[in-house]
């Protein structure tokens, strides 16, 4: 599998995306331009987009009670090299901060842990439950 990543608003997932997609046996380029022809026509193009939005929460709990909340979505696009469109998935994971939203919307854990859960190929494929 040879796979290319576009840049990307959500680089800490993508750089778990890329560690997975590795450790399954894809060649990754860092530059699309140095794809020769025959090889461009098994390219898989990885683009991955982030959204988030902050959750309003209501607890009596002394832990969560300045806690920031963050719903992140992460968008999966897989396109071919013609740039159609051959599967699209969104994972969605609500995050915890006590610093800030920002720092809930950049973490990482709850999403890796959805890939190991699941399978990286499953996720890309949209093919996850």
């Amino acid at each position: 599998m040879l796979v290319y990543f576009k840049k990307s608003n959500a680089a800490a997932f993508q750089n778990i995306v890329k560690k997975y997609v590795s450790q399954a046996g894809a060649k990754i380029f860092k530059d699309i331009k140095k794809i020769n022809k025959k090889e461009l026509k098994n390219l898989i193009i990885i683009d991955i987009k982030k959204s988030a939005k902050e959750q309003k929460m209501t607890s009596t709990s002394e832990k969560l009670k300045n806690a920031h909340f963050a719903k992140v979505a992460i968008t999966l696009t897989v396109l071919n090299s013609d740039n159609k469109v051959l599967a699209k998935n969104i994972i969605s994971v609500l995050n915890i901060s006590k610093v800030s939203f920002e720092d809930a919307v950049n973490k990482t854990e709850k999403f890796e842990k959805e890939i190991k859960k699941q399978g990286i190929l499953n996720i890309l494929m949209g093919n996850n439950k």
